[in-house]
């Protein structure tokens, strides 16, 4: 990561004027953290980015682990607070999953679309990506971004970023949030975890695309979408993040097995209609009722699609 070129780009803007740069830690969240704890009031910190070349001990939602090879991901958290928080603050996990999706279709242009054949002749695209022809960008509730296949509806989507949001509450509301963005960007096939049991495949924008990307260019430009969705006067009003995070979700009209409590059973199956304005899942079941899902873990039966 060429620090000296992010400071140089990023100097004056709401998101990335302020960096610290790690090789190697544990984790960028509690680094983030304890900036936004420090001193003062955490808006002064707002917009700062920790950053890591490697995390030991990184980890996502339910304390599922995020460990990467050195140099191939990005690993960034980012402080949120005073003016930068939205009029609704529980959307910031959705307000994060945007601003990573408009980056990466930002430096993801039709001239880097996909290029595997299934051949022998590709030696770095994994099994489950042979033969891809067309790749989607989508989000994936609550918390990932994946890799789907338009032409090819009955392939599971594949893993390529994870995101976390975390809020420190105050007597007035939330004081701060850390926004902790994980992007699989040049790892080999080799170098990816195997998946957990029943999660998605994983996958990097390398193995997707047969390329290198520049991590210091994916970085400038979620730092430009965090912007223009948190920072500018025109900034996007509670409905409208909602609609697009929506639209890009493909668990819509999808059968899913919850595994919570918010019908008092544990588990049970139903047929996603949609999310309410902060991002909960609205899951019909069985007996047509919609039950509201903001915790616990789902899993997607992805085919077929129920209209």
């Amino acid at each position: 990561m060429n620090i000296h070129t992010l400071r140089s780009v990023l100097i004056d803007k709401p998101f990335g004027h302020t960096s610290q740069h790690h090789q190697t830690v544990p984790s960028t969240m509690p680094l983030a953290r304890a900036l936004a704890e420090g001193p003062g009031d955490p808006s002064v910190v707002s917009g700062t980015l920790v950053l890591a070349d490697e995390q030991t001990a990184g980890r996502g939602r339910l304390d599922r682990r995020w460990v990467t090879p050195p140099g191939r991901a990005l690993l960034v958290s980012i402080v949120v607070a005073g003016r930068h928080l939205p009029d609704r603050p529980a959307q910031l996990p959705l307000i994060a999953g945007l601003a990573v999706l408009d980056a990466l279709r930002t430096i993801v242009t039709p001239d880097r679309c996909a290029v595997y054949e299934n051949s022998p002749s590709e030696p770095t695209a994994p099994t489950h990506l042979a033969g891809v022809k067309n790749v989607d960008l989508r989000l994936k509730w609550p918390n990932d971004l994946v890799a789907f296949w338009p032409d090819d509806p009955k392939k599971p989507p594949a893993k390529i970023a994870g995101l976390l949001a975390e809020s420190s509450l105050g007597h007035q509301g939330i004081r701060y949030a850390v926004l902790g963005i994980g992007v699989n960007v040049n790892q080999r096939a080799d170098e990816l975890p195997p998946p957990r049991p029943g999660g998605l495949l994983p996958a990097s924008l390398y193995t997707l695309f047969g390329h290198e990307f520049d991590r210091e260019e994916l970085l400038i430009a979620l730092c430009d979408s965090l912007t223009h969705l948190l920072a500018r006067a025109d900034r996007p009003n509670a409905a409208e993040i909602h609609a697009r995070w929506q639209a890009k979700l493909v668990n819509i009209g999808r059968m899913v097995i919850v595994n919570s409590g918010e019908r008092g059973d544990g588990r049970w199956r139903g047929r996603v209609v949609g999310t309410d304005l902060d991002g909960r899942l609205l899951v019909e079941d069985v007996a047509g009722q919609v039950v509201m899902v903001e915790a616990g873990d789902v899993s997607v039966e992805w085919y077929p699609v129920v209209k």
